[in-house]
């Protein structure tokens, strides 16, 4: 039965441990055959007579195109209750007559973006309650328009926009003082009773546009990628945005892993390029986080090594990361091995071999916590905080990880991450913390590629919260 189990786990040692929680992955959602919609935006979602919007138009000729959009056109008819105040455009030639816009923003080769910004007025004479809808077109290399996302915006009298504003509040969707969290797999949240772990945040290693409402719990969504694209949709990731100001966003889940995103550090670059400035332009307010790799090892910092040498040779800078992210896994790296393989893009044979025996380590977890926080301070990042976005016991019972054993390293990670501070390397707005939050693999996936483990903080059948879950919940609630 072991030599089954490894056997298996030389294929794809996390497919089923994650895959189901993004089925898609792998099918990229961007057809460059079909052309890729702009995404339009609106910086106002009320305003009252004289007020200001900026439309931003976002083109992107996505890196998994094979031709240069040549002719590129962007027109725009603004309505008839705004007044056209300028026009700008990263690339090409603005002009406007009327409430004409028109935009040659001509060759684009893949991988480049544009962004058209138009500022207008609304007129006195706008009526009340009067919703301003404005879709952009764009044309290109002889093809047929298309589209773009509708920017809308709604005209309110000054009284009621006043009564908004003094109601209004925005959500907190990540600060960095949330701490416990879970990564969600077999079945939706609201099936079970999370209220129970006291926890802060979770993951479910998608894009989930509905996420519910859970008391003091906060969702942080993860665009999944590959070498052709990303999931889901341009569209999709601006609305998102648009309607959860402040959110934290991972791009990526295990880049490197060959059974996850498995994208090379050349195109891991340019895909967090374009994906940065598509959220950003959509909410300025949303921090970025750079997809984490399975573990801190000397071959998978060589993978981030790349990562940011191709940003800063492509875009002339550093890669902006807002939240630095890494897994805590320890696992063996070797091709064709058991394990998590070799990093997507590189030519090595082998990195750390590690035992099964020492997958929960601790000495060797809190050495690949220190190695990634010095990795950071040698790059200049030392003051961004750092999250663990996964980490857990993948190895089943049958390999000696029943749930005594789990439990024991769970607590004691828990512990770690609390206590250990770091003069010289921790993160100074969080009193010298290494790690400023983490996520517990997993909520409820109990078996580890076919066989049953015991990492699981709530039973996926009968819903019920585990010993191990009690074990989470117990030391939540003695944390002040």
């Amino acid at each position: 039965m072991v030599v089954a189990l490894l056997i298996l786990a030389s294929a794809a040692w996390a497919a089923t441990a994650q895959g189901t929680a993004s089925a898609s992955v792998g099918a990229p959602t961007i057809d460059p055959a079909a052309g890729v919609p702009p995404v339009k935006i609106a910086d106002e979602a009320v305003v009252i007579p004289e007020g200001h919007i900026v439309y931003q138009v976002l083109l992107t000729n996505p890196v998994s195109a094979s031709d240069t959009w040549t002719n590129t056109v962007v027109i725009d008819t603004i309505d008839s209750s705004l007044r056209i105040d300028d026009v700008g455009t990263t690339r090409g030639t603005p002009s406007w007559a009327g409430q004409d816009v028109t935009v040659s923003i001509g060759d684009m080769s893949p991988g480049t973006m544009a962004t058209v910004t138009i500022s207008v007025t609304v007129k006195s004479t706008a009526t009340r309650a009067y919703r301003i809808a404005n879709t952009a077109y764009l044309s290109h290399s002889g093809e047929p328009s298309v589209a773009s996302s509708e920017a809308t915006t709604v005209v309110a009298h000054v009284g009621s926009y006043l009564s908004m504003l003094l109601r209004g509040h925005r959500v907190e969707y990540w600060t960095e003082d949330w701490r416990f969290g879970f990564g969600v797999v077999r079945n939706p949240i609201e099936q079970y009773d999370v209220s129970q772990l006291d926890a802060d945040w979770y993951v479910n290693f998608g894009v989930r546009t509905d996420p519910p409402s859970q008391s003091g719990l906060r969702y942080i969504p993860t665009i999944r990628l590959s070498d052709t694209g990303y999931s889901p949709s341009q569209v999709t990731i601006v609305d998102y945005a648009n309607d959860h100001p402040g959110t934290l966003w991972l791009i990526g889940n295990e880049p490197d892993a060959p059974a996850q995103d498995c994208v090379t550090p050349a195109n891991y670059a340019q895909l967090y390029h374009e994906l940065y400035h598509l959220i950003k332009g959509a909410d300025p307010s949303a921090k970025i986080a750079i997809g984490g790799v399975v573990q801190a090892t000397p071959l998978r910092l060589q993978y981030l090594d790349l990562i940011l040498q191709e940003y800063q040779n492509r875009y002339g800078a550093m890669i902006p990361v807002d939240v630095w992210n890494v897994h805590g896994f320890i696992l063996q790296e070797k091709a064709d091995g058991w394990g998590c393989q070799i990093p997507c893009g590189l030519s090595a044979t082998q990195g750390r071999l590690y035992t099964i025996e020492q997958h929960d380590d601790m000495t060797i977890f809190q050495q690949q916590i220190v190695a990634f926080r010095q990795w950071m301070a040698n790059k200049g990042e030392r003051d961004k905080p750092l999250i663990v976005s996964e980490y857990g016991i993948l190895m089943p019972g049958l390999l000696g990880f029943y749930e005594p054993r789990v439990e024991t390293v769970m607590l004691a990670t828990f512990d770690y991450f609390v206590n250990t501070t770091s003069a010289s390397l921790g993160y100074e707005s969080d009193g010298n913390r290494l790690v400023q939050a983490w996520n517990w693999y997993s909520l409820d996936d109990w078996r580890f590629e076919g066989y049953q483990s015991f990492s699981h903080l709530f039973d996926p059948n009968t819903k019920q919260i585990t010993d191990l879950g009690q074990a989470f919940a117990d030391y939540t609630a003695s944390v002040p």
